[in-house]
Formats: C-alpha cells, structure tokens, sequence
C-alpha cells in the first residue's frame, strides 16, 4: 500500500510555531530565573508550556473544534492550561521527586505525549497514524528530555548565559517533539475520489448521505469485478474505468451543490421567514398610519422576495436529488454490464457501455442547462423583486408626503388664527 506524506507546508508551519513558541517561553524563563531548578527542567517545562500554547492556536486542535477556529485567544487558553499542567509535571518528575535519570525520561516521554496530543487534533482520522505520531512523540520526548542534561552541562561548562541556555535548550525540545508527532501525518495514499468524498460526507445529511455512500460502493464493486475479469481486454477496462469515475464525480458535484442547498435552508433566519410575513401582515392590517403602513408594505415585499428565494432553493434541492437518482442508475447499469462481461456477454457489455457514456453525458449536459436556466431566472426575478421594490418605495414616499401635508395643514391653520 502506497504511503504519502498529507500537508508538507501544514507540517512546516506547525514545528515552526511549537518552536517558536517553545524558545519565548524559555526565553521568559531565563529572564525570569530559574527560582533553584535545574537549567534541564525549565527548560523542558517551557518547552511543554510554550510548545502547547503554540500547537492550540495553529491549527484546529480538540479546543479549536469545541470553541471555533474563528477563536485563537480561546484556543491559547486551553493550550495554557494544558501547557502549564505538563509543564508542571515534567518539573515534578524530573527534579522535585528525586527520581533520578528514569524520572526524567519519564517526564519528557509523558511531556511529549501531552504535546502530541494537542498537535495530533488536526483533521488525521486514520487511526494507525495518529497512533504513530502519539508513539513518535512520546518516544523522542523522553529521548530528548535525557538529552536536556548534557546539553545543560555543556552550556554551563561554556559559560553560555543562563537566557541564551533556557531558551535554545527549549527551542529544540519543541521541534524535537512536534518533529516526532510529525508521523502521524504519514498515511495510506487514497484516491483523490475517495478522499473527496470522505470530506464531503462529513457535511451532508440524509438522504442524499446515503446515495453518496451507495455510489461508492457501487463504484467499488465495479473496480473488483473489472480486476477479477481477466478476458476483459485493456482498452474496455479503462473506458469502463473511466466512465465510472466521471458519473461517481457528477454524484460528489451534486451532493455538495444540494449540500450547500441544504445548509442556506436549514439557517434559522430562513425557517423564520414564513413566521416573519405573518407578523407583517397582521400588523399592516391593524394600522391606519400612513408612514407605518409605508415601512411595513416595504418589509413585506422583501419578505416576500426571501420567501420566492427559499421555494427556488427547494426546487433546485430536489431537482439535485433527482439528478443524484438517475447518476445511480447509470453506475449500477454499469455494475450490471461488468458482471455481464464475467459471463461472456461480451457483445451485451459493449451496447450497455456505449447506453452509459451516452446517458451520462445527456445527462452532464442537461445538468448544465438546468443550472443555466436556473441562473437566468433567479436573475429575472431579482429584477422583478428590485421593480417591485422600486415601486412600493415610490409609494410610500408619495403617502409619506401626503401624510406629512394633512399634519402640517392643521398646524399652519392654528397659527394663523
């Protein structure tokens, strides 16, 4: 199985921030002194605090998905808290408890697995990597955190000062740890296909979650059937390939088109438009303000447009789901044709073949005259929502006026008298 390294630029990114952020917290360390421990369990400690802070606000960690990614000051906390809980753990065992050279293995391999931990809540969903990126950093931490005394005493015998100390000695711990938890990211290649379709299904809903599902399966089966057909000559297994491939796109291209559908009319403020037009109308009929009915008659012709909208929106919702229908009848037509070829239909295979990439690119075109169509009259009727608008505005200017003309012809009469 072919393995591939996911994200090379995400990686660089994320060991550059823990870095970074492991040497400032080391840099702050130093500068703050060490109040009697050792150079090897600040150090270590601001590498676990600072690295934690770094990898909470990079990139989507466990705290990102329950706060926002829109939020990195709340994401930073989290880190803070998780940092400074490690932080203070490495220090205990390493120096305060007494445990020798075994503590301080132990405290940075439990350090780097708490840094891998926050690193690892990227988006990886394959298990045996994130395994072996928590292993990884687990491994090079208490690795590393063995490495610190050495490179203590050498600094020392150097008569390196005491910030440069903390903080190159952190700085390195970091990128060794995050360079570590770095293994998760090598993953069994997928197909593009396959991947996209993982992605998407995260995001959608039922049923159109359950069509995509049958697409791929159907999509598989083809593949195995074509690969346990040895009579099926080169040429006829790639059209059959490839024509699968290109109707399982067109099921991926309108699942995320009825996705995006779905989640414009799922949004509160679209449920809230028929309760919205009820509110306006019973209020439009229990005034006798002139201005007021203006502001109101104004309100309900937008309404009015949103509502015309959102019956667009369904329409297009369904005609998606249809469009969904037919794609999965031509894959499992196809899925039929291959397993006629095992059987030495072979003649039967090439018509049914042919009916399929036919079929499927009626149906592509179709598809891109209905978006087309679809496009010109939601433009036809913004036109028309604008011309009403237009006019209603007029109108309520005029009884604005008049409105104001009948109050100020009283007040004029008053004076004079």
């Amino acid at each position: 199985m072919p393995i591939q390294f996911k994200d090379p630029a995400g990686f660089s990114k994320e060991i550059g921030a823990v870095a970074a952020g492991a040497a400032i917290a080391g840099a702050a360390v130093g500068v703050a002194g060490l109040a009697g421990a050792p150079v090897e369990a600040a150090a270590g400690a601001a590498a676990l605090f600072g690295g934690c802070v770094a990898a909470a606000v990079v990139h989507e960690t466990p705290a990102a998905m329950t706060f926002g990614e829109k939020k990195p000051a709340l994401r930073a906390v989290v880190g803070a808290i998780g940092g400074a809980l490690a932080g203070l753990g490495f220090a205990a065992l390493s120096w305060r408890l007494n445990l020798g050279f075994g503590g301080v293995v132990g405290a940075g391999a439990l350090g780097g697995l708490a840094l891998g931990t926050m690193l690892g809540g990227d988006g990886v969903k394959h298990r045996l990597s994130q395994l072996a990126g928590l292993v990884g950093a687990t491994v090079v931490g208490g690795i590393g955190a063995a490495g610190l005394d050495n490179a203590a005493r050498f600094a020392a015998s150097e008569g390196a000062p005491m910030v440069l100390t903390t903080t190159t000695l952190a700085g390195l711990m970091g990128l060794w740890i995050a360079a570590g938890a770095g293994l998760r990211r090598l993953q069994p290649q997928q197909d593009p296909i396959t991947e996209r379709a993982n992605t998407l299904l995260e995001t959608l809903a039922e049923p159109v979650r359950g069509k995509v599902l049958e697409a791929l399966a159907t999509w598989s089966e083809i593949g195995q059937g074509i690969a346990k057909d040895p009579s099926m000559s080169p040429s006829s297994a790639q059209e059959t390939r490839a024509q699968a491939e290109h109707l399982v796109s067109h099921v991926l291209e309108t699942a995320t088109t009825w996705g995006q559908i779905h989640s414009d009319l799922v949004s509160p403020k679209v449920k809230a438009v028929d309760d919205k037009l009820k509110d306006l109308e019973a209020r439009l009929a229990s005034t006798d303000d002139e201005v007021t009915k203006g502001h109101l008659s104004r309100a309900l012709a937008a309404l009015k447009a949103q509502k015309s909208a959102v019956d667009g929106l369904k329409v297009n919702m369904g005609r998606a789901e249809a469009a969904m229908d037919a794609q999965l009848a031509l894959l499992e037509r196809l899925r039929l044709a291959v397993a006629q070829h095992r059987v030495s239909d072979r003649e039967r295979f090439m018509v049914e073949l042919t009916a399929v990439a036919e079929q499927a690119g009626r149906l592509s075109d179709d598809l891109e005259t209905l978006s087309a169509a679809i496009a010109e009259a939601e433009t036809l009727a913004d036109r028309r929502t604008l011309a009403d608008l237009e006019r209603d505005a007029r109108r309520s200017l005029q009884s604005l006026g008049t409105a104001e003309a009948v109050v100020e012809q009283p007040a004029e009469q008053t004076v004079s008298r």
